[in-house]
């Protein structure tokens, strides 16, 4: 049977060399255990059988046994008997001892008075008491024998007073004799009826005796002896057996506890080295970590703003590099005619744009010009869309609008560059004056009633005054997961070969429809 360990102290003593101990054979030592149960339970049987035989010869013996037993209980009633007339007596002799000391206490006390007396009775003192009077009125003395002879009378008269009490004390005295007397006589008669009894406490002691011996003598022929001796060499040896068996057990128990510590031992030894182990690594860690952060505080605080707008840059100048050649070519033509009047733009006529209102015939229509091309609408993909969020910029949503869009990116880089610390959003200032400008409407363009609502269109709904607008919370407009440069960098790279693509296909649906409007135009003018 096997045991819980014993606990261990929290702190071991752990040597730097452990030898591992092997675990105790449970096995050998139930098989061991199994032996002595055997050994035990064949002796308990025994011991069983003996005790049913010996209970049978305790039952079938002669009378003796019964005798013997009413003999025993006479002779513990005589006893009791004797021992409570003893008990009697002595609360009588008692009694007789404290009746004796109070006497002599009195004859004691009577006699020590006496002897201060000069009179033994009341006449005595009375007699002398009226010589003194007779004397001291008939003799003439001195006042000082006058003095002194009324002391001798009165101290007479006080002697007188306890001669009296002692008279009267003489009848306390024989009624203590008398009480003795009663009190001996009684302690007499206690003293014969012990003596009684203790004759025949005697003669009962001799015939239990006599009972005993005959017994003894009977019992000498059966074999309750022989099996109360055989029964207690069982008895033995069912003690060493189970003495046996509680050292087994116990050395089974200590080589159990001693090889479970042993265990302990080692996983203890073994979860200091990892500590030790983890402690190094976590220092390790720590000072690479350290390290990164002395590596990271180097860098810019809008770093990763500041790659996406060069991103952005690489990204419009590859994908849109003929709308911002176009778009370069426009400025500088324009620039080199127009001049600025008080804030206002002069607008550029052409010929076909007057008309002339009077006299003069009518003449044939010109061939109208053809119509000016649109700006194809751009759809960005959701990288750089997250990307112009992120730095807080609006994407361009034509291409005319691209070189707008590439120089906000650019000013914006440059507005990060001079940040010293991270805010937490961008302010709507700084997206309001990066969103690239509007494309002015042409004064001739007229309203188109039937024309689609756009939702997202900002001018479809008239602002509040004094109140920012908030971004969207959906749309290019949203605020963005921040994305590592690893990823953004592998969508750019996605994107660029899809939008070149897109572009491509933007380019000819335009060219096409300019044609498809160019055919129409002609035709209806031939009609006319």
């Amino acid at each position: 049977m096997s045991t819980p360990p014993s606990p261990v102290t929290e702190e071991l003593e752990i040597p730097d060399v452990i030898e591992r101990l092997s675990k105790p054979d449970k096995a050998e030592h139930e098989k061991q255990i199994a032996v002595l149960d055997t050994a035990i339970k064949k002796l308990q049987a025994r011991s069983n059988v003996l005790r049913s035989e010996m209970e049978a010869l305790k039952t079938n013996r002669s009378t003796y046994g019964g005798q013997i037993q009413e003999a025993k209980a006479k002779f513990a009633s005589l006893r009791a008997e004797k021992e409570t007339l003893i008990l009697q007596r002595n609360t009588i002799t008692a009694r007789l001892r404290h009746t004796r000391n109070e006497k002599d206490s009195t004859v004691k006390q009577q006699r020590s008075l006496r002897s201060n007396f000069k009179f033994g009775t009341k006449e005595e003192f009375e007699t002398a008491i009226a010589d003194l009077k007779h004397k001291q009125e008939t003799i003439s003395m001195s006042l000082m024998e006058e003095k002194k002879m009324i002391k001798e009378i009165e101290l007479l008269q006080t002697q007188k007073l306890q001669v009296s009490a002692l008279s009267s004390d003489k009848g306390v005295i024989e009624k203590q004799t008398n009480n003795i007397k009663e009190m001996q006589a009684l302690q007499s008669k206690k003293n014969d009826e012990i003596d009684v009894v203790h004759a025949k406490l005697n003669a009962q002691k001799e015939a239990l005796d006599e009972l005993y011996r005959l017994n003894d003598e009977e019992n000498k022929k059966d074999q309750f002896p022989v099996l109360a001796k055989e029964r207690k060499e069982i008895k033995e040896q069912l003690d060493e057996k189970f003495t046996a068996l509680k050292a087994l057990r116990k050395e089974f128990r200590d080589a159990n506890d001693k090889y479970y510590n042993n265990i302990r031992l080692v996983r203890k030894k073994k979860e200091l080295e990892r500590q030790k182990e983890e402690e190094s690594r976590k220092a390790e860690y720590e000072a690479k970590l350290a390290d990164y952060e002395t590596e990271m505080a180097k860098i810019h605080p809008y770093q990763h703003e500041m790659d996406l707008c060069d991103a952005l840059v690489t990204f419009l100048e590859n994908n849109y590099a003929k709308e911002l050649k176009d778009v370069d070519g426009t400025v500088a033509e324009v620039s080199s005619v127009t001049v600025e009047l008080d804030g206002m733009k002069p607008l550029q006529r052409k010929e076909e744009d007057f008309m002339i209102l009077g006299g003069g015939k009518k003449g044939k229509k010109g061939r109208p010009s053809k119509k000016a091309k649109k700006a194809a609408k751009l759809a960005l993909p959701l990288a750089q869309l997250e990307a112009f969020s992120t730095v807080g910029l609006l994407p361009p949503s034509a291409a005319d609008a691209v070189p707008d869009s590439l120089a906000a990116v650019k000013a914006k880089k440059v507005w990060f560059n001079e940040q010293t610390s991270i805010a937490e959003t961008p302010t709507e200032a700084g997206v309001e004056s990066a969103a690239p400008p509007k494309v002015a409407a042409s004064p001739k363009k007229k309203s188109n009633h039937n024309k689609k609502f756009n939702a997202s269109d900002k001018d479809a709904f008239p602002s509040l005054g004094g109140l920012a607008v908030e971004l969207p919370s959906w749309g290019p407009g949203m605020a963005p997961p921040v994305a590592d440069e690893i990823t953004v960098a592998a969508e750019f790279a996605d994107a660029d070969v899809a939008v070149a693509i897109e572009v491509a296909d933007a380019d000819a649906d335009v060219a096409v429809a300019t044609e498809v409007a160019d055919a129409d135009t002609d035709v209806v003018t031939e009609d006319e």
